[in-house]
């Protein structure tokens, strides 16, 4: 009897390898590209959340309410919202004195919203005591009052080129 030989070599083609390689790399380059995707996502979430812009209009709602609240409103002087400005009466140390006096006014100037304080003496005596610039890049603002709840409102929008916000601070009075 004859035996036959086996010639028959198991195993892969480099034609076969090159295949699967080829293929492996198109999906980790797929994988790639969706992962460099998902960051550039986050960071423009990321900037958005906690931009500039952001962060002004956070400034600007902090110093409005800290404003408002110590605004008197059993005072002659209720808070006078014209021409894109807010007045606002208070007493400075309400256990020493009993009239008002400081006067605080809020305006846009050059894009920017400031705040001057003057120390109130009537009639229509003032001296400036202090011109905070509270947050810049504003494109518009306006101011209400309301005499009947004792509140203010500050309508901002603050734009610094690539991003816009809008922004609503509502303080009541307190003293």
């Amino acid at each position: 009897m004859i035996a036959k030989r086996n010639n028959k070599i198991s195993g892969i083609t480099i034609i076969e390898l090159m295949i699967g390689m080829v293929i492996s790399l198109i999906v980790i380059l797929a994988i790639g590209q969706i992962i460099a995707d998902g960051v550039k996502g986050f960071e423009n979430a990321y900037i958005k959340a906690n931009g500039p812009v952001v962060s002004s209009s956070y400034v600007a709602q902090k110093r409005f309410d800290r404003i408002v609240r110590k605004a008197s409103y059993r005072a002659s002087r209720p808070p006078v919202a014209a021409n894109n400005t807010l007045d606002i009466y208070y007493i400075s140390d309400p256990s020493a004195y009993t009239a008002l006096d400081r006067r605080v006014r809020f305006y846009i100037s050059n894009g920017n919203l400031l705040a001057t304080e003057y120390h109130y003496r009537p009639p229509n005596a003032e001296t400036t005591l202090t011109t905070e610039t509270i947050c810049s890049n504003v494109s518009a603002c306006e101011f209400k009052t309301n005499t009947n709840d004792r509140s203010a409102q500050m309508i901002l929008r603050l734009t610094d080129g690539s991003s816009t916000i809008t922004t609503v601070a509502s303080a009541y009075m307190h003293n």
